[in-house]
Parts: structure tokens; C-alpha cells; sequence
């Protein structure tokens, strides 16, 4: 039981609401067996912003590309 990989999740939009306060990705940081392990926005830098203020491993600014990219990781 204790062994169980965590669940991957990915998030789709980096603006003020998804990093703020209880937004998506500070809540989901807190989840136990849970791994937010990539996140996507149209602006690829901000992507890659909050993906290092984060520690998200991986960014991308298009859905298609981050469905592929972490369909062969996981």
C-alpha cells in the first residue's frame, strides 16, 4: 500500500488565479502521493516561471505537446 506511485497531474493555465492563494497549483503542491508534474500555458514563459517557483518538472505552451510529452514520462 504504502508503495503506490503518486497520481501525475498536469495544469492548464498559469495566470494569477491558478498561483494564488488556494489556486490549483498551491493547493495540489500540498497533496499527499501526488505529483504535479507539468503544467501548460500559451505564454511559455510564464510557464516556465511558475514551473521553477513551483519545482515543476515540466512546462510547455501547447495542450497537444504536454499530453504527448508526459504520456511517454509517466
Amino acid at each position: 500500500m504504502g508503495t503506490e506511485r503518486p497520481l501525475r497531474v498536469g495544469i492548464v493555465g498559469c495566470g494569477r488565479v491558478a498561483v494564488e492563494g488556494w489556486g490549483p497549483i498551491p493547493a495540489l503542491k500540498k497533496i499527499r502521493n501526488m505529483k504535479l508534474a507539468a503544467i501548460c500555458d500559451m505564454n511559455e514563459a510564464l510557464a516556465k516561471k511558475v514551473a521553477k517557483s513551483y519545482h515543476i518538472d515540466s512546462y510547455y505552451a501547447d495542450l497537444s505537446e504536454m499530453s504527448k510529452g508526459e504520456d511517454e514520462a509517466a
